[in-house]
């Protein structure tokens, strides 16, 4: 059986690329280089975790928001010093996995959707990515979001952990 953060992981890896990973995981320009799989993971999930942080703000679930982001400095926080890398990747895919059951895609949450994308957006901007593929990122890992809810919430297969 797949889980919501096993469903979700594969086409968001695609959206955020080894590039944007790469500038994310580290301050020094000399380290940046091609980066292996757990980090391209780590990126990914620290980046899900951020979109669903935004997400619960929006929607006012405050201590739902606090957990992501915990999460997500927790995450940065391991890949930048790479230590504890996997310990990290597990708790960010647990509490993404605790919120992909719990919720479903739903159109009157739009607000929420597009208030996580943009501050999404912002973050990766803010790091080196150019505004356009900052913006395309952060609406690819929002589609990537929705099609997971909609398949967890239609699919058996899909369990949370």
């Amino acid at each position: 059986m797949s889980t919501f953060a096993d469903t979700v992981i594969e086409p968001a890896k695609e959206s955020v690329g080894y590039s944007l990973a790469t500038s994310l995981s580290t301050d020094d320009y000399q380290e940046q280089k091609l980066i292996a799989e757990t980090i391209l993971v780590g990126i990914t999930y620290f980046l899900l975790n951020k979109y669903f942080e935004s997400f619960f703000e929006g929607l006012g679930f405050n201590e739902m928001a606090k957990k992501h982001g915990k999460a997500v400095q927790e995450l940065l926080r391991a890949i930048r010093k790479k230590k504890g890398i996997n310990k990290a990747i597990g708790e960010a895919k647990t509490i993404l996995n605790q919120s992909g059951t719990k919720i479903e895609y739903d159109e009157t949450e739009k607000l929420a959707h597009m208030q996580a994308i943009e501050a999404l957006s912002d973050l990766l901007y803010e790091n080196g990515a150019s505004r356009e593929q900052a913006n395309n990122v952060a609406k690819n890992l929002s589609n990537n979001i929705k099609k997971a809810l909609m398949k967890s919430s239609n699919n058996q297969d899909i369990k949370g952990e």
